[in-house]
């Protein structure tokens, strides 16, 4: 009878029935990457113990596919869950939780702990999707023996994408046509340079609906010609800098460990990224100019917690992700300053993250957290002006078209692509949330456990 009800509930399109304890204690289920299963054990069971009138269980989610993917089969498989990020698209599904009535009602989430533009960046409408595990701060590490070798004063946390391109130049090393030190390495195509050099222009490109903006338009034109120059002179590495100075190979850590890129995105000493040791020189981090760039594209893989709105039990829900919102995961870092800001000032300081830093770069990226982020919200962005413009440097650069032809045909593939955009569709129908299997089943009952990882 157990194992019929189960498999009833994991195939009908109707609500799954509530397997509510007897004794009251309500289960809620939480969706997990296989591999942060360690992580998230010894939370459950504190919360657990805590809280004994609910209880939280783990279930497994399958991270393949893209961001909309991976959400929908969360929400499908548990009350809440971990995700590395969510889409404008998934915010206006239907299928997530607005978090904001539940924040608001409870006297311990304190809003005002939480960094400013933390939250913003998961809201659309003043409804929040995500409780972010990181501040919406990205940062910069640098090489500091070759900063000082070019005689150059250290970063200030208040500096802009001209002082970063100026100091980037003079860190830049070619010979002929080879680069053998690139100024600034982020692993990308040019776009940050793109959307700084915009910027100092006065172009918003997401400030302006995006059948509005132009592409062909001087100030754009001017914009590219100037990253060219950038790239051209070593100031900026594009993807596959092997391809374009001397250096062996494109794997970011060894590039800046045998010291052919000056400032680069400490993300790339994350532990999984390499195994080697830090670097041979001292390392210093400054918080990112302040621009207006995508959040999704800057701050990769976030992390955060959300709910479904299928779910039975929003207030239960809420207190466990609440709780999460207050943990620090633990995750070590080969360097420390790779390690993304903690979201809230109490969860910095009780999580010991301050201790990664000496206290003039404390200082600098405090300065930089009490600042409103310029980065665009996620429910913001578009995405379609971001790949248009993207596309027209692609041609320059690589495909040493005109500038005036590339942008003309990104323009036209722009208004294309808008011409063709389906109406946004919310389905508003909460998806059904899978109810938790019993972790013990009744005596004399079978138990039988299923997992789908696709």
């Amino acid at each position: 009878m157990l194992l019929s009800s189960l498999l009833a509930a994991c195939t009908s399109d109707e609500r799954p029935p509530d397997l509510t304890r007897s004794d009251g204690v309500v289960t809620i289920g939480f969706g997990v990457p296989p591999a942060e299963r360690a992580l998230y054990q010894p939370l459950i069971a504190t919360f657990n113990e805590q809280n004994p009138d609910m209880r939280v269980q783990m279930v497994g989610i399958s991270t393949d596919g893209d961001s909309n993917e991976v959400v929908g089969r969360a929400t499908r498989a548990a009350d809440t869950a971990a995700v590395d990020s969510v889409s404008r698209a998934d915010m206006t599904s239907g299928r997530l939780f607005d978090l904001a009535p539940l924040a608001d009602a409870d006297a311990t989430f304190a809003r005002d702990d939480w960094y400013p533009g933390t939250l913003d960046m998961f809201t659309v409408d003043n409804r929040l999707f995500m409780l972010p595990r990181s501040a919406p701060l990205p940062l910069l590490a640098y090489n500091k023996q070759l900063w000082a070798s070019r005689g150059l004063p250290p970063p200030q946390p208040d500096w802009t994408w001209q002082d970063l391109a100026a100091a980037a130049t003079q860190l830049a090393r070619k010979q002929g046509d080879t680069i053998d030190v690139y100024g600034l390495y982020d692993g990308g195509d040019g776009r940050y340079a793109l959307l700084g050099e915009l910027a100092s222009a006065g172009i918003l490109p997401f400030a302006t609906p995006a059948g509005q903006f132009r592409l062909d338009e001087p100030k754009v034109a001017q914009a590219i010609e100037r990253v060219r120059a950038l790239v051209e002179s070593g100031a900026v590495a594009l993807t596959s800098p092997s391809a374009r100075g001397t250096v062996e190979n494109d794997n970011p850590y060894q590039l800046i460990f045998d010291q052919h890129a000056a400032i680069w995105w400490p993300q790339y000493f994350r532990p999984n990224a390499s195994n080697a040791p830090a670097p041979p020189f001292d390392v210093g981090t400054v918080p990112m100019p302040s621009l207006p760039l995508p959040y999704s594209d800057v701050v990769l893989a976030p992390g955060g917690y959300i709910m479904s709105s299928g779910t039975r039990y929003p207030q239960q829900a809420w207190r466990w992700l609440s709780f999460l919102s207050q943990q620090s995961l633990g995750v070590q870092y080969a360097v420390a300053a790779a390690a993304p800001v903690p979201p809230r000032r109490s969860l910095a300081e009780s999580s010991g993250y301050w201790k990664n830093f000496d206290a003039e770069t404390r200082q600098a990226v405090e300065t930089a957290l009490r600042r409103p982020s310029s980065l665009i919200p996620i429910g913001k962005q578009q995405p379609e002006v971001f790949e248009a413009l993207s596309l027209a440097l692609h041609a320059v650069i690589d495909n040493h078209e005109p500038v005036d032809q590339a942008l003309q045909n990104a323009q036209a593939r722009l208004s294309e692509q808008l011409a063709q955009l389906p109406a946004p569709a919310a389905t508003n129908i909460p998806p059904s949330v899978a109810t938790p299997l019993p972790e013990s089943a009744p005596p004399g009952a079978s138990a039988l456990t299923f997992s789908a990882w696709g």
